[in-house]
């Protein structure tokens, strides 16, 4: 189901650009953008973005990223994609 108001979680972004160009280009209305920097269980740190839509289009396209969402594996730019995930919890 598409929702008005969710977020997702995207792991280790590389280029934010690329981040914002994509959402911007799917017709996704984004509120905000918070980074963060988290540590892994064994202690590494990496990068996270918390990526907040106000508006989720209910089209083809994102039905088919929905999907990806679900699945924990969003493509970019075919091969390359971002591990993902639904934060749950979004007023």
């Amino acid at each position: 189901m598409i929702e008005v108001g969710i977020k997702i979680e995207i792991l280790r972004p590389k280029d934010e650009d690329k981040m914002y160009g994509f959402f911007w280009k799917a017709g996704f209305q984004v509120s905000h953008v918070d980074f963060e920097t988290k540590t892994s269980k064994t202690g590494i740190e990496y990068k996270s973005a918390v990526v907040y839509f106000e508006i989720w289009k209910n089209t083809e396209e994102t039905r088919s990223i929905w999907e990806s969402v679900s699945l924990g594996k969003l493509i970019y730019d075919d091969p390359f994609y971002w591990d993902v995930s639904r934060v749950e919890n979004y007023n």
